[in-house]
């Protein structure tokens, strides 16, 4: 751990050391992997290296019933897709970005659905206003999807919150 001349108790260094080490974590949490530098780089301002290799599936705004409006309060969940294969849920993107009217939620697909399938339940319901931590399957579809609320996602799951660009 690099401390300067001038931290003369190591308090500045240790704060430091601190702050590197959480968003190490959270880099990892996103499924980043990250390298931490050597002094040189340290010295350019450069405290990691990260290998970016995220696959995202963006999931735009939806409304909670045909006729509705585009709403922000709750997203929907695909456990099972049209064709009666595995959801969007369980792809193969790294993350779902979630847009909502000024920005994009963005969470590591994994625990999203780790987070899903503790929290919905089995039952099924006939209606989507009450597909409500419920599986709601469509008539005749073999689909199967869920209503979640998106600050349940926001408080449980690691996320990434990015402003729309205008």
């Amino acid at each position: 751990m690099y401390r300067n001349k001038n931290d003369k108790d190591g308090s500045c260094a240790n704060m430091g050391a601190s702050s590197e080490k959480q968003f190490s974590k959270t880099l990892e949490s996103f499924g980043l992997s990250n390298q931490a530098t050597g002094f040189k780089d340290q010295i350019r301002h450069i405290d990691f290296f990260v290998d970016v290799k995220i696959r995202v599936d963006v999931k735009s705004r939806k409304r909670l019933h045909r006729g509705g409006d585009k709403q922000d309060e709750y997203v929907w969940i695909e456990f099972v897709g049209n064709s009666g294969k595995k959801g969007w849920l369980y792809g193969e993107a790294t993350h779902i970005a979630f847009e909502r009217q000024r920005d994009f939620v963005v969470v590591p697909r994994a625990n999203l659905a780790n987070l899903c399938e503790e929290i919905v339940c089995d039952e099924f319901v006939s209606s989507p206003v009450n597909a409500h931590l419920m599986r709601y399957q469509r008539p005749n579809k073999k689909d199967q999807c869920s209503l979640i609320p998106m600050h349940t996602i926001t408080k449980s799951l690691p996320c990434l919150i990015i402003k729309k660009h205008s």
